[in-house]
């Protein structure tokens, strides 16, 4: 299904009423105004905003967004600024974040915090080593399955029995599986931050016929940069031109 059936027409610019309330929002262009970004949903109801995640993902590529609103029976595209002023960038040029890198930025500093923090890594699964294999360890045949937040300090100790060059191993998962935790949004949202952009990504859906195969194997090679608001009052739907509802 072509893009052009799965979003609406929009303005290519916030008006200067928007421009005003969200004048402290992060999420611009290259010329600094506001940047447009996209959803993919799974519905066509234009009252209804579908979202299975605590905070939505939106992305910077509405050929992303429209790969995965082809995926459904019925889809939709949606254009939104977002009024994001405290942004966690997690990485701009990967998708993936390490542990001790998330353990530097929301290092937690009481035992409840040191809880959403150990959910937030049994949740995120998959942890890998940088050759982006499996890690060598007697935690590698359970990639897919929770990993404890003790079992990686024992990686990065170096303590961990039966693992071979342990030391240049550096646990890490995609990090949209850090994310789309609500114990993650938690524990940001208490160091200040209303919201993350990151690298994401992205594997194109067969015979979807969204996404033009040179412009898929540039997304599917270089990722493009995502972006969630951590309350839904963030999101903005952009001005529709024309007469078009």
């Amino acid at each position: 299904m072509p893009l052009e059936q799965l979003a609406r027409p929009v303005l290519k610019r916030a008006s200067s009423a928007l421009e005003q309330l969200l004048r402290d929002s992060k999420i611009r262009d290259s010329t600094g105004d506001l940047m447009r970004v996209f959803r993919g949903e799974h519905t066509t109801d234009p009252d209804q905003f579908n979202t299975y995640l605590s905070a939505p993902t939106f992305s910077e590529s509405p050929y992303i967004a429209g790969d995965y609103a082809a995926d459904a029976t019925q889809g939709r595209v949606t254009a939104n600024y977002l009024d994001i002023t405290n942004p966690l960038n997690l990485g701009e040029a990967e998708d993936v974040l390490t542990y001790s890198e998330l353990q530097r930025l929301l290092q937690p500093r009481d035992k409840e915090e040191t809880e959403l923090m150990r959910d937030i890594v049994a949740k995120a699964r998959n942890w890998r080593g940088w050759d982006g294999s499996p890690m060598d360890s007697p935690i590698a045949s359970r990639m897919h399955q929770p990993v404890t937040m003790d079992e990686l300090d024992e990686v990065l100790a170096g303590n961990t029995p039966g693992m071979s060059n342990w030391s240049r191993v550096e646990p890490y998962t995609d990090t949209f599986n850090i994310t789309d935790n609500p114990s993650f949004i938690d524990l940001a949202s208490r160091r200040g931050y209303d919201g993350t952009l990151h690298n994401g990504n992205f594997v194109a859906t067969d015979d979807m016929n969204v996404i033009p195969s040179n412009i898929a194997n540039r997304l599917e090679s270089d990722g493009a940069m995502e972006y969630k608001p951590f309350r839904l009052d963030q999101i903005h739907p952009a001005p529709i031109s024309g007469a078009t509802r």
